[in-house]
């Protein structure tokens, strides 16, 4: 999750207090409280452009998810709010924009995905992974919003064992 490499980087400023919306999934749950993060987990309907049952579903969960995450941040009040997208991001964004909260967005991968084309005008920052995502953006939104940070990454990850990597994966240096 790019989220913890950024929470974490925030920790070690001091004084910050941390509130993560995120997904009921209970490896979202475990993974962020492990990081000593504040988690709330709301509903969330996905955008699927292909047929399914649970489009039917989807909007309200995504409704719910939208009045969780507006309870969660008068609750909490943050100074800003941050969302890497996703169809849990959108929810939370909306409720923050509606809520005048400054809101920014990173997106990490080459092409934007949905939640963040959806609520990239909402925001003050849009921060992007990979330059090449700037020209797709072009037109959308004031440029002065666009800044290319690239993608967070965790320490750990950058720690880590190739021998291990390759023993989990099956791979070989190959």
């Amino acid at each position: 999750i790019p989220n913890l490499a950024i929470a974490r980087e925030l920790q070690k400023l001091g004084g910050v207090e941390l509130l993560y919306l995120g997904s009921r999934q209970a490896m979202d749950r475990m993974l962020v409280t492990q990081a000593g993060i504040s988690f709330k987990g709301i509903f969330s309907g996905k955008l699927r452009r292909y047929f399914s049952w649970e489009n039917f579903v989807d909007p309200f969960l995504a409704l719910i998810g939208f009045f969780q995450a507006f309870y969660h941040l008068v609750r909490f009040w943050p100074h800003m709010v941050f969302s890497k997208g996703g169809y849990v991001g959108l929810p939370v964004a909306l409720a923050a924009w509606i809520l005048r909260r400054p809101l920014a967005l990173h997106e990490s991968d080459a092409v934007m995905g949905l939640a963040n084309r959806l609520t990239a005008k909402l925001a003050i920052k849009v921060c992007l992974g990979f330059p090449d995502t700037m020209p797709a953006m072009s037109g959308r939104f004031a440029s002065s919003k666009i800044v290319v940070t690239g993608n967070p990454v965790r320490a750990e990850i950058l720690n880590g064992s190739r021998e291990q990597g390759y023993a989990l994966t099956g791979f070989t240096p190959d």
